[in-house]
């Protein structure tokens, strides 16, 4: 083999093993259904998996994101309080020039998680072992119906 296709080798065997060979392949489409709410070089279109629980106004959220740090990872309550944004990235422990076999997924990954009802901003409470993360919420207090007067009309009727 000559240097030029040794080198071609090389990083066609590189982009299999970062997991952007199939997706080169199939024209970048992701797996999974179509207006998912995930979306992850991962190649897992249900990452990262999570629990719902919710008993007496505490809406409890587990994700489980084993091998992240927490470094490697944010958290973001949208601005209606109703959904969480994870964001995050896994790199491998060891250069992929290294490996000699793998089955875990790496790289970046998000996903939305709808909440079934607005949450309490300011009683967030977190905790991150053994690759679970565990968010708790009160839920929000609904908000009385605003009454809107409306100022007396100056129109003499033309």
């Amino acid at each position: 083999m000559d240097k030029e296709k040794i080198q071609k080798w090389m990083e066609l065997t590189e982009k299999c093993q970062k997991n952007d060979f199939w997706k080169s392949i199939f024209d970048g489409e992701e797996a999974g259904n179509p207006g998912s709410s995930t979306s992850s070089s991962r190649g897992d279109a249900g990452f990262p998996k999570y629990d719902l629980y919710s008993h007496n106004g505490i809406l409890a959220v587990l994700i489980e994101i084993p091998g992240f740090r927490k470094e490697d990872f944010t958290v973001t309550l949208d601005s209606t309080k109703t959904k969480i944004l994870f964001k995050g990235d896994l790199r491998p422990p060891y250069s992929f020039q290294y490996r000699v076999s793998s089955e875990r997924s790496y790289g970046e990954t998000e996903r939305v998680i709808s909440l079934p009802y607005p949450v309490d901003k300011e009683s967030i409470q977190s905790q991150y072992a053994n690759g679970i993360l565990e968010l708790t919420f009160k839920k929000a207090d609904e908000e009385d119906a605003v009454s809107i007067n409306f100022a007396e009309s100056h129109n003499d009727g033309q």
